[in-house]
């Protein structure tokens, strides 16, 4: 990758707009085609709704997103301590043994075989 395209890549705003803006573009560009796409279906209503959906949630996640710089938080570790691994591994041990036992369950019960319909006895006899 050229230097020139590396730092194109780096700039979070073009033209004076930031990355929300171009990505509410975008969905309304979608929510417009789907509009038109579906201007001809049986239920044009339920596309309309559904695109407009769409839109509004996508506006509403970018309106509640935080905007601005973020505050560096110092990096932190996991904790290995004995409780939590003991825990994780007891959960996944548990979750083996439980899906071993479902296996073997299914694999000793017979199979079970629909019957074929009698055109006489299973459908004229219902009408």
């Amino acid at each position: 990758m050229t230097l020139a395209r590396r730092q194109l890549l780096q700039y979070e705003d073009t033209l004076g707009l930031g990355t929300g803006i171009f990505v509410l573009g975008i969905v309304l560009l979608v929510s417009v085609v789907l509009c038109c796409c579906g201007s001809n279906a049986k239920k044009p209503g339920v596309v309309y709704v559904a695109s407009t959906a769409l839109f509004v949630a996508v506006f509403v996640i970018l309106l509640a997103a935080p905007k601005g710089e973020k505050e560096e938080s110092p990096a932190q570790g996991y904790d290995d301590t004995v409780v939590p691994l003991g825990i994780i591994l007891s959960v996944m041990v548990l979750g083996a043994i439980l899906s071993l036992a479902g296996m073997f369950i299914f694999y000793c019960q017979p199979t079970t075989y629909a019957r074929p319909l009698s055109y006489h006895t299973d459908i004229l006899m219902n009408r």
